[in-house]
């Protein structure tokens, strides 16, 4: 038995009309100036298709919420952000190749947007690309501006923290998290201490921080980040392959 059971532009302003949009202190991006001039009816089909979508990524449906996001494109097909959510689908399901295409033309209209930039970070963990992975993650910490969201910023450090492990590089690992505790107010301990027995091939006691962790963590998904990073890391397929 697996451990493990199997981030975007806010919908609303795809909602607002176009000149509402442009009483916001940014600039409207062409796609969304595009997307205001469909007809009222395309736009609130294309807006519950992105929820719809949304919803099956957060519940880790990714094949659902890649279909739903192929419909979303039949009526609109300009959206980048669909294509940085069509890009964690195909990095889940393996299909990297795809992925990396998807996320090219991500990054050429969203150069500097977080989403694509994790998506980036992704993609090197999923390839195996561990140190690569742990610099843009480090560049995305570097670069948050203030107030920084700690919660973020320990996702993050997790995610260094099993690129640390995978690449065999256990005091760097260590040093992220030695001054955590079980006081600590962050699901990071807990889930830093799984890792660590997951690499020592210790099922049980993995699980059991696991369970600490959703237990003390229990409201809404501040534990699904943490479990999908163990999942993606490729952790549990190196060292407990062969572990009942």
């Amino acid at each position: 038995m697996r451990i493990i059971l199997t981030g975007l532009l806010g919908l609303f302003i795809l909602a607002l009309p176009l000149a509402a949009q442009q009483q916001q202190a940014a600039p409207v991006a062409g796609w969304l100036a595009d997307f205001s001039n469909l007809p009222k009816e395309t736009r609130a089909e294309y807006i519950d298709l992105f929820h719809r979508a949304k919803r099956a990524y957060v519940f880790g449906d990714w094949i659902i919420c890649y279909a739903l996001l192929e419909e979303c494109e039949m009526l609109y097909n300009k959206n980048p952000h669909v294509w940085n959510l069509r890009t964690v689908c195909l990095i889940a399901q393996n299909k990297l190749e795809e992925a990396e295409q998807e996320l090219i033309k991500a990054k050429k209209e969203l150069p500097h947007d977080e989403t694509t930039y994790m998506n980036i970070a992704n993609l090197h963990m999923a390839k195996g690309e561990y140190q690569q992975c742990i610099d843009v993650l480090r560049n995305i910490i570097d670069s948050m501006p203030d107030p920084v969201s700690q919660n973020l910023v320990d996702i993050l450090t997790f995610r260094i923290y099993l690129c640390h492990i995978m690449l065999g590089q256990r005091k760097d690992a260590r040093n992220l998290v030695s001054h955590l505790s079980p006081l600590s107010d962050t699901p990071l301990y807990y889930y830093s201490q799984a890792a660590l027995h997951i690499s020592r091939g210790d099922r049980t006691q993995a699980r059991q921080d696991i369970q600490a962790a959703d237990t003390i963590f229990a409201k809404g998904n501040a534990t699904l980040p943490y479990l999908r990073a163990i999942q993606a890391s490729g952790l549990e397929e190196k060292f407990l392959k062969n572990t009942p």
